[in-house]
């Protein structure tokens, strides 16, 4: 059940990439909610498993497409200094909506009410965002709608005692220079650049593998807490709980000692964690879930500083593209997670925690072959992306040989950009 869940995700991720790139952000949340309300209400009635199987695939369609379009519409109307910080902060939401559902669950102790609860709640996410959420203007303005994105910045700009940007010049200049730059620069990359040379290689290979067991190791956590000695309702409660100060520390750290050497301490000590669990006697069930629990807090922190490292990493020609594959590899470690965990049940409680444990410490000193981001300007095209992170040499050395690529972008700031 949780990996028809996931799986859904992971579709919903790709379908709803499409629809918000085109039709909105705005549209697309709402449409989400919709989507994730009938069909939860219609899990909740099924009379059959494969049914059920089935609305669950679809309530997550829709929770990925809130969750993605959320996302990137939050990032859209943030200044640059502000992304970081508020990209953090939206998740504790997440962890707040973890702790609830502890809270219904320990109330209602039978599936049915939970599920019809939890997909009632939703309709007043719809009726707020129906009513007071704005479309994304940075969308608007690739629209060309630049009377309704002046609309929404002169709210927000009366709301923060600021002046709005004039929209309509900034907005032509975008276009004049679009236009200078010339067809022979609007080049059309595929995924095949992300892997076609060495640097950009390296990046890719470890970022997707990163993002896999990021992804595997926090939902097998998340989901494995009940299977914990102790109150099932308490460790869920605690798990989300353990979010919040774990969201909080990001922010610090992000802006304190930058991406790269965190990833890494994060992983590896929360992989530390998860291992030692096997070890651990059966009469010591509190230490097992204290080092669950904090094996969650590191992972938590290492994968929301992964969204932000990665977005850094790849050049702005293949930044989509790089970061939509980032995010499939993390779906399907998703997805595999509780197959995982199921192998706790199958073979021996132990397998699971050493699985996560050694994954997580692998990917976390693979994360020390990345060149660090923080404060360094983000690369723009092929070649700036195979440079990245590597050492100038000194004219006398052999300098390196350049990457061909299929033509040079102009510097002028594109439409899509």
């Amino acid at each position: 059940m949780q990996t028809s869940y996931m799986v859904g995700f992971l579709v919903g991720s790709i379908v709803f990439g499409t629809i918000s790139d085109r039709f909105g952000r705005r549209t697309t949340a709402l449409l989400s909610i919709l989507i994730s309300i009938i069909a939860g209400i219609s899990a909740a009635l099924s009379p059959y498993y494969w049914l059920f199987l089935l609305m669950r695939f679809i309530v997550a369609l829709g929770v990925a497409g809130l969750a993605n379009s959320g996302f990137v519409l939050v990032i859209e109307v943030c200044g640059p200094t502000k992304r970081s910080t508020v990209a953090v902060i939206k998740e504790l939401g997440f962890a707040v909506g973890l702790m609830v559902l502890a809270g219904l669950a320990y109330l209602w102790r039978d599936w049915f009410p939970l599920q019809l609860t939890i997909s009632i709640f939703p309709l007043i996410t719809f009726v707020l965002y129906y009513w007071f959420l704005p479309e994304s203007p940075r969308w608007l303005l690739t629209r060309n709608r630049i009377a309704d994105a002046e609309k929404i910045l002169h709210k927000a700009a009366l709301l923060n005692n600021t002046s709005a940007p004039n929209v309509s010049s900034d907005r032509r200049e975008i276009l004049n220079n679009h236009k200078r730059a010339g067809p022979a620069n609007l080049i059309v990359h595929t995924v095949v650049d992300l892997l076609r040379t060495p640097n950009l290689r390296k990046i890719s290979l470890n970022m997707f593998f990163c993002w896999f067991i990021n992804a595997f190791v926090y939902y097998g956590l998340s989901l494995g807490v009940v299977d914990l000695d102790g109150n099932p309702y308490l460790n869920v409660f605690i798990s989300g709980l353990m979010e919040i100060p774990a969201y909080v520390l990001t922010i610090f750290v992000l802006h304190q000692w930058g991406r790269q050497y965190p990833l890494c301490f994060f992983m590896v000590i929360g992989g530390i964690s998860c291992s030692i669990m096997p070890a651990v006697p059966q009469d010591m069930d509190v230490v097992k879930v204290v080092l669950a629990m904090f094996g969650k807090f590191c992972i938590t922190s290492s994968f929301e500083i992964v969204y932000i490292y990665g977005a850094e990493l790849y050049p702005t020609t293949i930044r989509n593209m790089g970061i939509g594959c980032s995010c499939m590899c993390a779906r399907v470690g998703s997805a595999v997670a509780p197959l995982v965990r199921y192998l706790g049940v199958v073979l021996d409680p132990n397998v699971p925690p050493a699985v996560y444990g050694s994954l997580a410490v692998t990917s976390g000193l693979l994360v020390l072959l990345l060149p660090e981001t923080k404060n360094r300007s983000l690369p723009e095209t092929l070649e700036d992306g195979e440079n990245f992170g590597r050492k100038e040499r000194s004219s006398s050395e052999n300098p390196q040989k350049k990457i061909k690529a299929p033509t040079q972008r102009n510097k002028d700031t594109s439409v899509e950009d």
